[in-house]
């Protein structure tokens, strides 16, 4: 998935999973630079991983230093099973930000089962987790956060194993920006006229489930 995604040609890319290193082994080769995003890093392990992917890394606790519109993928590969609904708000809010317009955030994460049964047996787990005092979501609905996003203009996914191990699988593509008379980068505004209702503009064209190759 990060393979074929994550585009080739000296990509700069932030990865909100990076946990201990297990992505940089499928970015492209010349890949310039993964940003990877830990509030509690094991900076020592990561920086191992990265030399022996030959991936260059920078470690932050989150992209508030990064510059708007100046990254070339955004990924997540279950970073946000640990993560509170508004943590995961955020998350796609600073995707939307450091993303160059055009350019994707691709993700896979857990997903609530269809089999009533994987269902509870998910929602077990979660119990279990707050328990002990630790927040992990493993049915959470991503789709309708993404929808909710502001900026992204085409969605593509796949819930891959939806009877036994359920993940969706996407991409969500930054809105594109256009030259106005206003200057460069700002989004077109249609002009309403007041003799004609004009319907809302999201922007957002429907989600398109779909299958993806070499996952």
């Amino acid at each position: 998935m990060l393979a074929l995604h994550v585009p080739k040609g000296g990509a700069r890319v932030v990865d909100f999973s990076v946990g201990e290193g297990r992505n940089l082994y499928y970015y492209p080769k010349d890949t310039v630079q993964v940003v990877g995003v830990n509030p509690n890093p094991k900076v020592p392990m990561l920086e191992a991983q990265a030399a022996y992917a030959k991936v260059p890394i920078r470690i932050l606790p989150d992209v508030s230093r990064l510059p708007a519109n100046s990254m070339d993928a955004v990924v997540s590969v279950q970073g946000m099973e640990d993560m509170s609904d508004e943590q995961v708000e955020t998350v796609l809010r600073d995707a939307v930000r450091v993303l160059k317009p055009g350019k994707k955030f691709i993700y896979i994460e857990n997903v609530g089962a269809e089999n009533p049964l994987v269902l509870a047996a998910q929602q077990s787990i979660e119990g279990l987790g707050k328990l002990f005092g630790k927040k992990y979501t493993v049915t959470r609905d991503l789709l309708s956060f993404i929808l909710k996003t502001k900026g992204f203009e085409v969605i593509k996914y796949q819930v891959v194993l939806g009877f036994q191990d359920p993940h969706i699988v996407g991409i969500a593509t930054k809105k594109q920006q256009t030259t106005t008379g206003a200057g460069i980068g700002k989004d077109t505004i249609p002009k309403k006229n007041k003799k004609e209702k004009v319907p809302q503009q999201t922007g957002l064209s429907d989600p398109q489930k779909i299958e993806f190759s070499g996952q």
